[in-house]
C-alpha cells in the first residue's frame, strides 16, 4: 500500500485509492484468500482496514480513524518492528543510508510506541513476524527479537507476546 516515498506534505501516501484497494480486498476473499498488506501510513492503513484486509504490516503511523476500521474489520497487526529497531542499532555512519534511514526509523518508532499500544488496549489481535531479507534482518536470525519488541516497545506482557506468536 506504501513504501518509504514521503509526500513532503502529507506523509506517506497510499499507491492504491480506496476503490482500488477494496476492489482487491474484495475479489481475493471471493477467492477464499486472505489479505495482508504494507501499510505504515495512515492514508494506507485507514484504506486496508476499511476495505477488511485480513492482516496489516507496520501500521506505525496510524490514525484515529484507521484504528477505528481496524476495530470494525477485525484486522490484525503485525508491527514487524526489527527492521527499523535493527536499523537505529546497526546503521553506522560509513553506510549508504547514513543517517537518513535510521533517523527517519527513530521517527517511526516513535509513533509506533504511541499508536500500536492504543490498538492494542482497544483489543486489536497481534502477530509476530518480521521484514527478514534485508542486510539488517537476515532470514532466521531475528524472529525471536520481534517477540522482545512487543514487550520492550508496546508494553505487552511475556504472555501476551507469546499468544502474538501463535494468533487464532
Amino acid at each position: 500500500m506504501d513504501g518509504d516515498a514521503m509526500n513532503p506534505a502529507t506523509g506517506l501516501s497510499s499507491g492504491f485509492t480506496q476503490e482500488e484497494t477494496t476492489a482487491m480486498v474484495t475479489e481475493a476473499h471471493r477467492l477464499g484468500r486472505k489479505v495482508i498488506t504494507h501499510a505504515r501510513g495512515a492514508e494506507a492503513i485507514r484504506y486496508a482496514a476499511k476495505a477488511g484486509v485480513d492482516i496489516i504490516f507496520h501500521a506505525s503511523w496510524m490514525d484515529d480513524e484507521g484504528l477505528e476500521w481496524v476495530v470494525k474489520n477485525g484486522c490484525y497487526l503485525c508491527p514487524t518492528l526489527s527492521l527499523i529497531v535493527n536499523d537505529i542499532d546497526f546503521t553506522r555512519p560509513t553506510d549508504g543510508c547514513y543517517p537518513d534511514f535510521p533517523d527517519a526509523h527513530k521517527r517511526e518508532l516513535e509513533s509506533a510506541c504511541k499508536v500500536l499500544p492504543k490498538a492494542k488496549a482497544a483489543g486489536v489481535p497481534f502477530m509476530v513476524g518480521s521484514d527478514a531479507g534485508f542486510a539488517v534482518t537476515p532470514y532466521g536470525e531475528w524472529h525471536a527479537r520481534e517477540l522482545e519488541h512487543l514487550v520492550r516497545y508496546l508494553g505487552f506482557s511475556p504472555e501476551e507476546e507469546r499468544c502474538a506468536a501463535r494468533p487464532k
